[in-house]
């Protein structure tokens, strides 16, 4: 068969060069040569997400690519990798978040753990040393900490992105891979994951590899259901169909070398621990981020509610006695997927966006020249052309802008930034399903009388690294949340990650105090099936004006 030359093109100015066979698919080349692509529908052409531009090369034009790709944009060579299949030699530019390594994503976004304990100090030979991983469908993330006295500190963080996201961008995408056969695929990628973000965390320590790993005496690990079935090599079928059953949702605890094979950067023997979940869709990352707020402590009569915002937005409200669960597939929007220029949080992505006198004032991460704008510079955004009135309350454009959208100015290309009507109704979309998942939780749980147990709330979470960002006056206009929630919002961070560390220095002093804590929240918690529940359509619709 002939075999022709590609050339693939870095922002960086790197470049990789390989030769193949003619007729291979593009999407399959970059996964076999180690190259990070996002692509969120699985490379069924039906995201737009995956744009490459072809420098040299003939690749026909297909239907997807006319769909969510500019004639202006075509005609410079844009196309979606997924649909091309390589014909002759060619260079290929690659979008600024690809990478061969995978860990562009910005660190801020990414932890967002509390390190103000975090600090550089010597190797204690006899001193007890963990690790918390939070296992994301988008990024991992996790932490090395020394654990003393009930205590833990964190002594360096690393993050990565989640090479599966090559199987699709959400955990629909993952369990129909997993049923087509691609599930010990995606336990490998993961496992690799997971070594080099291991190896990067001793590295960064400054202790030297060979004395770290003797040291290493916990591991504890937190993810949504999928991803920890993913990873234990469980069967997916049950998650992904009515029922719903998982496999097992149970507090796991082993040695290395049955839950982590091949992570050689840890001794076999070390103790790993897997957190326990709720339900398919409220897993072990929601449990833990309960845990690390400390719902297990919150007495009869005072309430908490917690916000995980993501591709799910997973909620918890209540106390010690009684908690109850939901998630609602909010879509990729809160991390830039399914906006036309929508990016992932790498450096260059529109984070701010402030209109004075219809004219756009953004900021970007890091400071870069602009490429893209990310989940938090969306729903900004959208706050303020509604503020300024540029949309009204359906979300419609002003006539002015409508067939072309509002231009937040010129990204690193010259090529102007549009936030198009139709990125309008994906926030819409997206914002409604949340508000109307917590309208639905809140009356279950207030028992019809909502605004009353609303007041009763003293404290409300907002987790993940999405809402270390956002700006709280942000929200006001979007109507996402309860008025009176947005006034008692705390932006908490990788909750996820930080009940990890919390598990492991409670476990450190006494033994199955972590775990006691984890039952107490398992056991109050019941799971509100929204998909199930009459009245959440109904409020859907009317969660998505604004």
């Amino acid at each position: 068969m002939r075999t022709i030359v590609v050339v693939f093109q870095f922002k960086d100015g790197r470049q990789k060069i390989v030769e193949t066979s003619k007729g291979k698919r593009l999407v399959s080349l970059i996964n076999d040569e180690g190259i990070y692509l996002s692509v969120p529908c699985g490379g069924n052409g039906h995201c737009g997400q995956c744009k490459v531009r072809f420098y040299s090369g003939e690749t026909p034009v297909t239907d997807s690519d006319r769909r969510y790709i500019t004639g202006e944009d075509l005609d410079a060579g844009y196309r979606l990798a997924c649909r091309v299949v390589l014909k002759e030699d060619c260079v290929i530019e690659l979008p600024q978040e690809s990478s061969s390594v995978g860990m562009s994503e910005d660190m801020s976004i990414i932890m967002a753990t509390d390190d103000k304990d975090s600090e550089k100090e010597d190797f204690d030979p006899e001193g007890i040393y963990g690790i918390g991983l939070d296992i994301g469908t988008t990024t991992l993330a996790a932490s090395f900490v020394k654990l003393e006295d009930g205590q833990y500190r964190i002594i360096s963080q690393s993050s990565c992105i989640n090479h599966q996201r090559k199987y699709g961008g959400d955990v629909i995408s993952r369990i129909q891979a997993a049923e087509e056969g691609k599930d010990k695929a995606m336990q490998n990628s993961i496992l690799t994951d997971i070594q080099n973000l291991f190896a990067d965390l001793i590295v960064k320590t400054g202790f030297g590899a060979s004395k770290v790993t003797e040291r290493i005496k916990m591991v504890t690990i937190a993810g949504n259901t999928t991803m920890l079935h993913i990873l234990m090599g469980y069967p997916c079928k049950g998650l992904g169909k009515f029922p719903y059953q998982p496999h097992n949702l149970e507090l796991i605890s082993s040695m290395a070398c049955f839950v982590l094979p091949g992570v050689s950067v840890l001794k076999d023997h070390t103790k790993v621990t897997i957190l326990p979940g709720i339900s398919a869709f409220v897993g072990a990352d929601i449990v833990s981020g309960m845990y690390a707020l400390g719902f297990d402590d919150i007495p009869p009569g005072d309430y908490a509610f917690m916000l995980d915002l993501g591709t799910n937005g997973e909620m918890a409200v209540g106390n010690r006695n009684h908690i109850l669960t939901a998630a609602t597939a909010a879509g990729p929007v809160f991390e830039g997927g399914g906006i036309s220029r929508g990016i992932g949080s790498v450096s260059g992505a529109i984070c701010h966006v402030l209109i004075d006198h219809e004219k756009p004032v953004t900021e970007t991460i890091n400071n870069e020249k602009a490429v893209g704008i990310c989940g938090t510079g969306v729903l900004e955004t959208v706050s303020e052309l509604r503020r300024c009135r540029l949309i009204n309350d359906t979300g419609l454009m002003r006539e002015d802008i409508f067939e072309k959208g509002y231009n937040l100015g010129r990204d690193n290309f010259g090529k102007s930034i549009y936030f198009t009507q139709a990125d309008v109704r994906q926030v819409q979309l997206a914002k409604a399903a949340i508000k109307a998942g917590i309208d639905t939780v809140i009356s279950e749980f207030g028992s019809k009388k909502t605004q009353e147990f609303v007041d009763k709330i003293s404290k409300v979470f907002i987790a993940g690294g999405f809402g270390y960002r956002l700006k709280r006056e942000s929200l006001y206009p979007l109507k996402m949340l309860p008025e009176k929630f947005v006034d008692k919002m705390q932006s908490v961070g990788n909750t996820s990650l930080l009940g990890t560390l919390k598990y492991m220095a409670a476990e450190q002093k006494e033994a199955d105090s972590g775990k006691e804590s984890l039952e107490i929240i398992v056991r109050a918690a019941d799971e509100v099936e929204l998909a199930l529940d009459n009245s959440f359509g109904g409020v859907y619709y009317d969660a998505i004006n604004f």
